[in-house]
């Protein structure tokens, strides 16, 4: 929004995306990854994360996600179906992250890159 900065947390292994409230000075994580703000259509107002490193029990995957500016998952996006396999949204999750906003069924499968 008008009186926020998006600010990108740069590390030898991944991007992080963070809300700063010029206000207030006060920053936000939003999550992992490359973060886009979106000012226009029917997802006015959210961020988009490119990009976002998740560590699971068989290694490592990258993928897309569409989030609050609080950082709240409201969508998966699922890459191009030759970058890798095709995951439960229930399995991408980490323990304890909410699923309230949530566009998708966790049964619903999308494609990450790993």
């Amino acid at each position: 929004d008008e009186g926020s900065l998006i600010l990108f947390q740069n590390t030898v292994t991944n991007t992080s995306t963070v809300l700063l409230d010029v206000e207030t000075r006060e920053t936000t994580s939003v999550g992992g990854g490359k973060g886009a703000y979106i000012r226009q259509g029917s997802n006015e107002g959210l961020i988009v994360l490119t990009g976002q490193k998740r560590y699971m029990t068989n290694g490592v995957i990258w993928l897309s996600m569409l989030v609050t500016l609080s950082g709240q998952v409201v969508e998966f996006y699922s890459l191009d179906p030759s970058h890798g396999p095709c995951m439960r949204i229930a399995d991408i999750l980490r323990p304890g992250e909410s699923s309230e906003m949530l566009r998708q069924s966790l049964k619903d499968c999308v494609v990450v890159a790993n």
